[in-house]
């Protein structure tokens, strides 16, 4: 029998669509999760909680064959980008997807589910397997909150798999960005719109125009700025002496993130002089990039894990971040697997039953073949 033919695709189904039935936008995860701790505990993980200020993450471990070869970690995210309640799925010419009225969800309760039929396969076909250790966060879609604030020193896992990239399988992120988050208040000077209005200087306008002076949207290939927020003023009878505006970018290259955040400053404070305003610049970093080298042996791994299920290998550098850019930091070599999403953050996202069933075919692979892997010292 193939390692396909051993899972159950009626219930990967069954259990995908009421996944996507418990609703669980970010820092809302707790239904969904106790549900996951049941499940992992009946699949003879040992299952521990990790809360954080607003929710949770939760790490199982499932014993292999041999105790002490290393741990492999499989990991997705519990929570959707927004709410799902009264969700209503349908499934066309194989296709699952939401009838509209909300997101679909299958980032990255797909990933939950496919990590779920893995552990009862290698249940029940008695299949010698690595040490699992399995992760699921909270929160990522608010900037990667859960796994952010997880102590990845507690995990034991030196290499580690997620399924959160949307395309048709066979990709794997080999280069994610850097994220900063800005915030520019702008400061001018109120007075009555009718009767003097040259007493008073425009913050609202003064935004405006560094939002102008700004580049938008691509900026190159690897680098991306946006926008996404402007507000000020009071009433159209008064000269604003307040504004705001919120954005963010993203860059794989260190000295093109100092370039912007230079940018950033040059451009405000030079509306704000030209105008006898004064403004306030705000960055954050939200998470680090990584790039994964083409001579990777784990990278080497995945790619014959791929090869076993069929699929040629896609390298991707993606303009996304996810849980793998801060465990590729935290020294957790992480490869993200794309598993059959498509359209995600949209109520057009969909995902077909195969590639559903191939996600768990990927991660079924990997679980078999990385004790091998382990045992040859991490070469292929």
């Amino acid at each position: 029998m193939t390692i396909r033919a051993g899972i159950n695709e009626q219930r990967l189904v069954d259990t995908f669509l009421h996944y996507l039935s418990i609703d669980s936008p970010p820092l809302q995860e707790e239904q969904l999760g106790a549900e996951l701790i049941t499940t992992l505990g009946e699949l003879g993980c040992d299952v521990e909680v990790l809360r954080f200020d607003g929710s949770f993450n939760i790490v199982a471990r499932k014993a292999g064959a041999a105790a002490d070869t290393p741990w492999l970690l499989l990991g997705a995210h519990m929570d959707t980008v927004e709410s799902t309640a009264g969700i209503a799925c349908a499934i066309e010419d194989g296709i699952i997807k939401s009838a509209g009225a909300t997101i679909l969800g299958a980032d990255n309760k797909s990933a939950v589910a496919q990590i779920i039929e893995t552990l009862r396969v290698l249940d029940e076909l008695k299949l010698p397997h690595a040490n699992l250790e399995i992760l699921f966060t909270a929160s990522e879609e608010r900037g990667l909150l859960g796994v952010r604030n997880l102590d990845c020193s507690l995990l034991r896992s030196s290499h580690g798999i997620i399924l959160d990239v949307s395309g048709p399988p066979g990709s794997v992120v080999v280069a994610a960005p850097t994220r900063e988050q800005f915030s520019i208040r702008v400061s001018g000077r109120a007075a009555h719109a009718g009767i003097e209005p040259e007493a008073g200087i425009n913050a609202v306008r003064v935004a405006a125009e560094i939002v102008a002076a700004l580049p938008n949207g691509r900026i190159d290939a690897r680098t991306t700025l946006n926008v996404g927020e402007i507000s000020g003023g009071t009433a159209s009878n008064v000269v604003p002496a307040q504004a705001c505006l919120r954005g963010e970018f993203r860059a794989h290259d260190p000295e093109q993130c100092d370039a912007i955040r230079r940018l950033l400053h040059d451009i405000a404070e030079d509306a704000a002089m030209r105008s006898g305003a004064s403004v306030t610049i705000e960055i954050e970093r939200e998470y680090e990039g990584f790039s994964i080298a083409p001579d990777e042996p784990f990278l080497r791994f995945g790619e014959d894990v791929l090869c076993a299920c069929g699929l040629q290998a896609r390298h991707l550098v993606t303009g996304g971040g996810s849980d793998g850019n801060i465990l590729n930091r935290s020294g957790i070599c992480c490869l993200n697997f794309s598993n059959g999403m498509h359209k995600i953050h949209s109520r057009e996202e969909y995902i077909a039953v195969d590639d559903l069933v191939t996600g768990a075919e990927i991660l079924l692979h990997a679980a078999l073949r990385f004790p091998a892997f382990a045992d040859a010292g991490g070469r292929r």
